[in-house]
Parts: C-alpha cells; sequence; structure tokens
C-alpha cells in the first residue's frame, strides 16, 4: 500500500477547522483561511476535544513563529491589541510541506516508517478506531461491523481524530501487533493530556490566541511535526519535551493513515503502534511544558475528567480556577483579568479514563467568565467541595465492618446526586453569604425531605459525625457553632451531640416528624452520608404499599410515623454506630432482665418523653439493643410492625408462636408481655429480620386501649378469620410466662 507521488493534503490550505461566523453560518476552512478571518469566526466542532486540539496546534504553530509574549506587560498588551497573526502566516507559507498529511517523507503528525509494513497482513485498522468518543476499553458503542469492515472517513475528519488521538490517547494495550512493529509497540504510553481536563476561552479565534499565548517559562523549543525515533532508556522512555513546542507536538502514538483515493479525499485504514512514553520526574505535572492549560487540583496535581460528575459540574472546576499556582495558565489568566476587569467565557474539557478501565465518557462544562472572575466564588466552591469530600470520606462503623461489610455498605453506603452544591455557585446571594449559612443550605438540599426509616437515618448521623471528626480533611474556615445557624434555613430542628458523645434530641413539640435528626451546622460539614438516595430506598421513598408473600398490603397508617416515635427510632440507630455508646446499650438489654427506671442507661432513653410513656420507650431500646447484641449481622430497622414479623418468621401455621401472640395482646400492662416480647425479637434477630422500632414504640405506648391489640391481632393472622377463641377482645388479666 503506498501514496501516489504527487498526492499532498496540506493542513495550511485544506479546509478541515469547523468554525461559525458571527452571523451563525458554518464554515469548513483551512489554516490560513481561519488566521485571516480569526475575528470573525469561532471555534464550532461538536466535540470539545476536537475544538482543543485544534486550538493547541494553533498554538504549537504561533511559538514556532515567535510569538510568544515576553512577559506580563506585554501579555496585557496583546490581549488589549490582539495578536499580531504575520509572523504566523508567513511561517505558515514557508513550512507548508510540513503539514502535509499525505507526504511521502514527512507526513503530519505521523511516522513514514511504518510505509513498509502496510501490506503485512493485520497491519491496518480501520480508521474510525482513532476515535476515542467512541471507545470503551477499545471496542465501539455505536458500530457494531467486522473491525475490518468500517466505512472511509472524510479526510479532514481523519485530521480531527489525529489531533485527538496524539494529545487525549491513555496508556495501555492498542489494537496492533508487535510481530510486525516491534517489542512493546502494542503498549502505548499515555499523553500529555490523557485523563485530564484542559480549559479553553470560548470566545472569537482572535481572542482565543491572545489569550492562550502566554509568557512561557520554559524554552520554547522545537516543534516536532511528523514522528522520528528518540533515544529511549532501558524501561523504553522517551525522555521529556525540551521546551513547549516540542510538548504541544509531543505523539504518544505512531500512526500512519492510507488515503482510499489518488485525491486523498478519504480515509479507510490506518495503522497504529505505540509512540514516545514520557519520562516520569519530580517536576509536577502541570508545571511541565505544554500542561499549564490543563485544571490543577489542590496540590498541583491535574484535575482528572472522572472527578467532575456531570456536565455542569462547576464546582471542582472553580476549586481547580482558583487553586492553580504561578505557572499555570489558569493563574497568569486570572490575574490578567483582575487588571483587564473582563475575563471570555471558558470551557474545560477532557475524555475520562479511569485508571483500571478504557474510556468512559467525554466532560465538557462550560463555566461563564463573569462568574470566574468574581472573587467570592473562591470561598462558596471551597465550602461545596469540603462539603462533598467529608460526605464522601463517611465510613461504616470500622468494629462492625469486619463482620457485616456488605451489609453496612448497603445500609450506609450512599453518595450525593451529580453536580451536587454546583447550581448554588451561580447564585450571587450564595456566593455573598457567610460560610455556616452556605453550609446549612448545602445541607438542607442534601438530605431527603422524608427518610422512611429513621433508624437507618440515626445511624448514618452517627457515621457522618464519626467522618466529620475523624476526617482528614482541614476546612478552609472554623466550622459555626451551633448557635449560629440561621433560622431562616428551612425552620429546623438540630440534632446535636452532647460533650459526652450522646444523642440530644431537640424539643418534642416544635419539630415536625420529617425535620428531625438533621445534623446541625457543627456537623454539616459535611453532611452526610445518610442524606443520599441509594437503591434500597428508593424505592421506600415512593412510598407505596409494600406487600408481603403471606399478607396484603401494608395498612396506609403504617406508612407514615409520628414525631415521638421517629425520634426514638434515630437515637436508636445513631447509638448502633456510636461505638461509645455501646456500655448503654449492654446495659439497657441487662434492664430486661431487672428493670429498673433509675439507671442512668434507661433515663437517657427516657428523659425526652412524656411520664406516661417512659416505660415503652424503655422497653423499645431494652429489645432494641437485645436484638443488636444477639445477631450483630442483622439489620438494624425493619419496616414492619412486630405481629408483622411473627407472621414472617413463622406464621399462624406455628403453634408457640400464635400462643405468644395471643398471650401479649391478652396481657394489660407492657410488664406482663415483655419476656414474650423478647422472645420474639431473638427469634426475628436469629433470622435476620428487625421490626419497625419506630412503630413498636407508638404500639407499646399505647397498649391500653384495645384499638393497637386488634391491630396485632389482624395484622399477625392476615385475611384469615380470626378463630372466637382467639379474640384479643377477650382479654384477662394474666402475667404471661417466662419462655
Amino acid at each position: 500500500m503506498s501514496h501516489p507521488a504527487t498526492l499532498s493534503w496540506s493542513l495550511a490550505d485544506r479546509p478541515w477547522i469547523r468554525c461559525v461566523g458571527l452571523d451563525g453560518r458554518a464554515h469548513l476552512l483551512s489554516l490560513l483561511d481561519a488566521l485571516e478571518r480569526c475575528g470573525q469566526i469561532r471555534l464550532a466542532a461538536p466535540d470539545p476535544l476536537v475544538r482543543i486540539a485544534t486550538a493547541r496546534l494553533l498554538l504549537a504553530v504561533a511559538y514556532s513563529a515567535g510569538c510568544a509574549p515576553a512577559g506580563f506587560d506585554d501579555y496585557l498588551r496583546q490581549i488589549r491589541r490582539g495578536v499580531d497573526l504575520a509572523p504566523v502566516t508567513g511561517w505558515i507559507h514557508a513550512n507548508a510541506d510540513q503539514l502535509d498529511l499525505f507526504h511521502p517523507e514527512y507526513p503530519f503528525f505521523q511516522d513514514a516508517g511504518m510505509r513498509d509494513l502496510a501490506g503485512q497482513r493485520e497491519a491496518t485498522v480501520p480508521v474510525h478506531f482513532l476515535d476515542l468518543t467512541a471507545a470503551r476499553t477499545g471496542q465501539l458503542l455505536h458500530d457494531h461491523r467486522h473491525r475490518y469492515n468500517g466505512q472511509p472517513l472524510p479526510t479532514s475528519r481523519a485530521v480531527e481524530l489525529l489531533l485527538v488521538q496524539q494529545l487525549w490517547a491513555k496508556g495501555g494495550r492498542i489494537p496492533t501487533k508487535s510481530t510486525l512493529y516491534g517489542r512493546g509497540s502494542e503498549v502505548a504510553g499515555g499523553s500529555t493530556a490523557a485523563a485530564s481536563l484542559l480549559w479553553l476561552p470560548e470566545t472569537i479565534l482572535a481572542e482565543l490566541l491572545a489569550w492562550r499565548l502566554t509568557p512561557l517559562a520554559c524554552p520554547v523549543g522545537t516543534a516536532t511535526w511528523s514522528y522520528r525515533p528518540r533515544p529511549e532508556d532501558d524501561q523504553g522512555r522517551h525522555g521529556t519535551p525540551t521546551g513547549e513546542s516540542d510538548a504541544l507536538t509531543w505523539m504518544s502514538r505512531r500512526i500512519l493513515l492510507h488515503p482510499q483515493a489518488s485525491d486523498g479525499g478519504q480515509v479507510a485504514v490506518t495503522q497504529l503502534a505505540a509512540g514516545w512514553r514520557i519520562q516520569p520526574g519530580e517536576t509536577p505535572l502541570t508545571r511541565r511544558p505544554g500542561m499549564s492549560d490543563v485544571a490543577e487540583a489542590i496540590g498541583g496535581k491535574p484535575l482528572w475528567a472522572s472527578a467532575v460528575t456531570s456536565d455542569t459540574d462547576l464546582a471542582p472546576l472553580a476549586e481547580a480556577w482558583w487553586a492553580a499556582g504561578p505557572g499555570s495558565w489558569a493563574a497568569t489568566a486570572r490575574q490578567a483579568a483582575e487588571d483587564l476587569g473582563h475575563q471570555p467565557d471558558l470551557t474545560a474539557a477532557g475524555i475520562a479514563a479511569p485508571a483500571n478501565a478504557g474510556y468512559t465518557c467525554t466532560r465538557q462544562v462550560f463555566a461563564p467568565g463573569h462568574l470566574m472572575a468574581d472573587p467570592e466564588l473562591r470561598d462558596a466552591a471551597d465550602t461545596v467541595m469540603v462539603f462533598r469530600r467529608r460526605a464522601h470520606g463517611a465510613a461504616p462503623d470500622p468494629d462492625t465492618a469486619t463482620t457485616a461489610a456488605g451489609l453496612l455498605r448497603r445500609e450506609l453506603g450512599t453518595k450525593l446526586p451529580p453536580g451536587f452544591g454546583s447550581d448554588f455557585l451561580h447564585d450571587p446571594a450564595f456566593r455573598a453569604a457567610p460560610r455556616r449559612h452556605r453550609e446549612a443550605a448545602l445541607l438542607a438540599s442534601a438530605r431527603p425531605l422524608q427518610d422512611p426509616d429513621p433508624v437507618r437515618r440515626g445511624r448514618r448521623l452517627a457515621v457522618l459525625e464519626d467522618a466529620v471528626r475523624t476526617a482528614d480533611i482541614a476546612p478552609s474556615a472554623a466550622v459555626a457553632p451551633v448557635s449560629a445557624v440561621p433560622a431562616a434555613v428551612g425552620q429546623q430542628e438540630l440534632f446535636q451531640v452532647s460533650e459526652h458523645g450522646t444523642v440530644v434530641l431537640p424539643v418534642m413539640s416544635q419539630a415536625p416528624a420529617d425535620e428531625l435528626g438533621i445534623a446541625s451546622p457543627a456537623l454539616t460539614g459535611y453532611a452526610a452520608r445518610d442524606l443520599f438516595v441509594t437503591k434500597e430506598t428508593a424505592a421506600l421513598d415512593a412510598a407505596k404499599p409494600r406487600r408481603h408473600r403471606r399478607s396484603g398490603p401494608v395498612p396506609d397508617g403504617e406508612l407514615e410515623m409520628p414525631a415521638r416515635e421517629r425520634r426514638l427510632a434515630m437515637l436508636l440507630g445513631a447509638w448502633a454506630h456510636t461505638s461509645r455508646m455501646s456500655a448503654t446499650l449492654r446495659d439497657l438489654a441487662f434492664w430486661l432482665a431487672l428493670p429498673d427506671p433509675d439507671i442512668p442507661a434507661c433515663r437517657l432513653v427516657t428523659d425526652p418523653f412524656p411520664a406516661e410513656q417512659h416505660d415503652a420507650a424503655a422497653t423499645t431500646a431494652a429489645l432494641f439493643a437485645l436484638h443488636r447484641r444477639h445477631n450483630r449481622s442483622a439489620p438494624v430497622h425493619g419496616s414492619v410492625p412486630v405481629p408483622w414479623l411473627m407472621r414472617q418468621v413463622h406464621g399462624p401455621a406455628h403453634r408457640a408462636t400464635t400462643a405468644a401472640l395471643v398471650t401479649m395482646v391478652r396481657s394489660p400492662t407492657i410488664a406482663a408481655m415483655r419476656p414474650l416480647l423478647a422472645a420474639q425479637i431473638r427469634s426475628a434477630a436469629n433470622a435476620g429480620a428487625a421490626p419497625s422500632w419506630g412503630q413498636l414504640f407508638g404500639d407499646l405506648a399505647h397498649w391500653d386501649g384495645p384499638a393497637v391489640r386488634e391491630r396485632w391481632t389482624q395484622l399477625y393472622f392476615g385475611r384469615r378469620s380470626v378463630p372466637r377463641h382467639l379474640s384479643a377482645t377477650d382479654s384477662r388479666d394474666q402475667e404471661a410466662p417466662t419462655p
């Protein structure tokens, strides 16, 4: 396979750059035409990777033509007056052959040495294998044709894929043969910007070049327009770029495009092999030549595209914009914007390429210039990102994670929705608010309006508490005390933690049921692994009647929980996670055998409740402690009442369970039924189940009336008619036997 000797396709005069004019009309222009009309057009390729790769090629040409500003003052003058492009166009005219895609000896961004092997079997692949946006672990998502049956592409599109491949390709195996191209040719190194996010001014081409051509802290170097061998070390690495132009034209792939016809209008196949591998060094990646436009995370590391969770997730980019240090393009442009009083709109784009996976998605986030230039954005973005990091860092209880790691992750392993907090950054009131107000607003936005399972909610809040206390993240500002929280944010009662580590509940007469258990802003930083919806909670949030295989739907009243019941359930959930409360739970479990209302553990439970509910609260807490002590791997929370749970474990056909149910509903006091109730809770723990603790507390608190006992009978027997001799209305004062 060879090229006609007269075939020429130079990027200098062949149209390949997709642009749009100020009138909205689309154009396909060559390099020279684009530079000539740079004041009336802007780059308009739909793929942001193509736009950034094209802009970096223009920068390499401009630096090669000697257009780099000498210092910051020249940079400001360049932005005000524009770039003198006469040297650039002169350089292109003089070096048009170096931009020739099908040059016989020096093809642009390709390796002419591969041509001798083009006729070998399996030496070529379809040209669409260069399309990174369609690939995941090397396989196409949108094209199910055979790999040797690819359709040809226009040469202008092949040029775009060539530039994107050389700039964004990640390291790893590629579809080539080491028997053809040599040892190690099937394992490529990563390109200079693989998996990173790069900045691009969204403005006309003249202004784009004026903002992007910055003073250099490194030598300009010599651009490499065609692949050539470089010396390599014993590990197959080829050193580092010698300057800015060399880095902008670094080729991590050996590629050779083959035109389909003599006119060069289409490309069907290409050769592909590993190219240059960059030598790692001590210099931070974002301080190396050609990397100044990479979005820089805290600590000087690149902000990976996978760290941005949606195409509207502005918070990580805003933090990176203000965290960028000297030498980066972001820091230079930020200083220029302060002096000039204006800044162009920005786009940050990249292709997510996790270490153990293929290409997953292309990220493109638009950042308004007026917003990025606002100094208040810095602290607001920091507030959002600290909130997100601490929520992500919340972890299960290490004491139980070793024995029930999978269960705990299902219960506690939650995450924020994509792009959480970024919408707040567009609000001037949020950016201007004190930090504690912003934290309270984020917490109110993160948590669901109502959590149907208060035990799980309380437990997750305890997880959050521990995460806040032990998080290895230094907040940028001191966390506000509880008293500093504005009352206007949701009018919420606050969930607080005393100095002894116990959970202190708010005054009961004030807070609505669905607003309980909210972490105080002293904890909010940071809020809530508990606060987010998972697969397990999504169905519950729909609040639909749930059915059991042996009985009918849950009565509508069972889907709602009064405030007092919810509070006790949240308190128990928090205690289940907090290791400091293990002694309290142990004392409560022993309390079942010898009830004493004056012990400290009992008073911790009963103090928030009226006197007539003390026995019900203490009994519920003691049964919860017994359940946890008997089987720590069982779930701590359930969604069904005790009689329904008894039906699930054994059912009415089980005589001992039926007898226990009848004895309990005939017992006039809680103390009389407590031993039998404890036996049923132990049976549930053995079966890996748990009741709804809030509903149990509510039922025990109203045990003196016939309605609860009648309902327990109906729930246990289901649709079957209750035998007359077992009717709960035939109550007798009798002591329940000890099982």
